[in-house]
């Protein structure tokens, strides 16, 4: 599989923080990664790097092989990478609240789009109408899911992907993923349930201080849950 996406040494944080230390990770093409680990040891600040949206201080950030890490100037890298087709949903999804849904979903998709968004995602259909501050979470998130998949994205980014949803609508999130594996979409997933995510990804990297301490198959990790328990303090 060709290589999408790399971070080689990456050093990064916020203002004279340092988050990310030496953080070295990558992801192929179909491939589903999954990023864990406790509260505060950088999986956001990962994400974030991933897409452009935090500079790294130090080390190199590759896309389709090719070092963009100085190759533009502040703010670039982000939407160079998401013309280019890499996504990030953060945890606050990405909705605004005094937009409709459907304007929210019309920030980067046509009506085509949103036609063919309905038939997959159903419980769009009466809430296009809906002020963004106006949906429940789950609601908010099948829409940042749909407004991205629109566009057909090479690779997504989902930060803390399940936070705060009902176990009914959290179990509707995972269907979607699981959906998005079967049709080869890559993606890398943040989630605290290791359980679930262990059945999605090809590989789980554990995070911690800043860096990537351990790699295993979604498949070791369901075998052997003291792997989990061992780096999230189950």
């Amino acid at each position: 599989m060709a290589r999408l996406l790399e971070l080689r040494r990456a050093c990064t944080g916020y203002g004279q923080l340092p988050i990310l230390h030496s953080a070295d990770f990558h992801i192929d093409e179909g491939e589903v990664v999954a990023l864990l680990g406790r509260n505060g040891m950088g999986k956001t600040t990962c994400l974030k790097a991933m897409a452009g949206w935090l500079g790294l201080w130090s080390g190199q950030h590759l896309w389709r092989g090719a070092d963009i890490s100085h190759k533009y100037k502040r703010g670039g890298v982000a939407r160079y990478l998401a013309r280019d087709g890499l996504l990030l949903i953060p945890e606050d999804r990405g909705i605004f609240a005094r937009l409709t849904a459907e304007e929210n979903f019309h920030l980067i998709a046509g009506q085509k789009q949103k036609a063919e968004m309905e038939l997959r995602f159903p419980e769009l259909r009466d809430k296009w109408q809906t002020m963004g501050d106006g949906l429940s979470g789950g609601e908010r998130q099948i829409l940042s899911l749909a407004r991205a998949l629109s566009v057909h994205p090479s690779l997504l980014l989902l930060d803390e992907t399940t936070e705060g949803l009902s176990p009914r609508v959290a179990e509707r999130i995972w269907q979607i993923l699981d959906e998005l594996r079967k049709a080869g979409q890559a993606f890398v997933v943040v989630d605290k349930n290791w359980q679930r995510v262990a059945t999605l990804a090809d590989r789980v990297l554990f995070l911690a201080k800043g860096q990537i301490v351990e790699s295993v198959t979604g498949n070791e990790l369901r075998a052997h849950p003291e792997i989990a328990e061992r780096h999230l303090g189950l």
